[in-house]
């Protein structure tokens, strides 16, 4: 092969080379795109994230922490302290099982005289107060903390109001200060235990007074009279009251009926 046929094959080469990228590229720009789907794993036609939101299903929010709102400590008689702190969570469709907590009371040298891990549950959007009755110290707090310390998510999808009520409250002060009633089981459901509690308010809604009780297998249909006690009487003109009742919907020794248990969190 002498040097010109060998200079116009090397042309031709990348000519050719020239031309196909030519028609790559343009295939490329000019291809038909496959149809926008909320499977295809691509951020598209207005998704908030990949295939979720927009058209397609909405995404899952993550999930905001439970606040705590407010925490009072209030003193009662004999050196003894009722502490109340009120919570709630954001979330739509997730509740807590499980939410565990630490409180710590100091001392005017800000040191620890009580401390106390437990926990509590509750409902997507849910505000409710967490009540520790009769906290014996010897000298009146510095300062307090509750501090919220793991939380054990659990997803109920459109849940529902359960339904419990209370009846026929009233408030009575004597020697003592007492809150009654009758919580109503509306629901379909039957409780192992139904927990209450009671708050009085001033005329500037502050708490003055918090306390709990519990009773104990509420059948569905049933009437349950409760009393909340304070061992004071509170010496106020303008007050109001109110009794919030609780139950633990994720605890399947709660529901006797363990099967609507599962119905519940499902």
């Amino acid at each position: 092969m002498n040097r010109y046929v060998k200079k116009q094959l090397i042309i031709a080469g990348f000519f050719l080379l020239f031309i196909g990228i030519i028609v790559f590229v343009g295939y490329l720009i000019f291809r038909p795109k496959p149809e926008a789907t909320c499977f295809d794993g691509i951020k598209n036609q207005g998704e908030e994230k990949i295939d979720c939101g927009g058209p397609c299903l909405p995404c899952e929010k993550q999930k905001e922490p439970i606040a705590i709102l407010k925490q009072k400590i209030i003193s009662m008689p004999d050196n003894n302290f009722d502490f109340v702190a009120e919570v709630s969570n954001p979330n739509e469709i997730w509740g807590a099982r499980s939410v565990g907590y630490v409180l710590n009371i100091f001392n005017q040298e800000n040191e620890v005289v009580f401390s106390k891990e437990a926990s509590f549950y509750i409902l997507p959007q849910e505000k409710k107060y967490i009540v520790e009755p009769k906290i014996a110290l010897s000298e009146p707090p510095q300062k307090f903390e509750l501090v919220i310390t793991s939380t054990n998510w659990q997803r109920l999808d459109g849940f529902r109001d359960l339904a419990l009520r209370i009846r026929d409250k009233k408030i009575q002060f004597d020697d003592y200060t007492r809150i009654s009633g009758t919580v109503s089981n509306n629901t379909s459901y039957d409780f192992d235990k139904v927990e209450l509690v009671g708050l009085i308010f001033d005329q500037s809604k502050e708490i003055i007074a918090a306390g709990k009780t519990d009773v104990r297998t509420l059948l569905r249909g049933e009437n349950r009279y409760f009393e909340i006690r304070w061992p004071k009487a509170f010496n106020v003109d303008d007050f109001s009251y109110e009794i919030m009742p609780y139950t633990n919907v994720f605890l399947p020794e709660n529901l006797i009926d363990v099967k609507k248990q599962q119905d519940v969190t499902q």
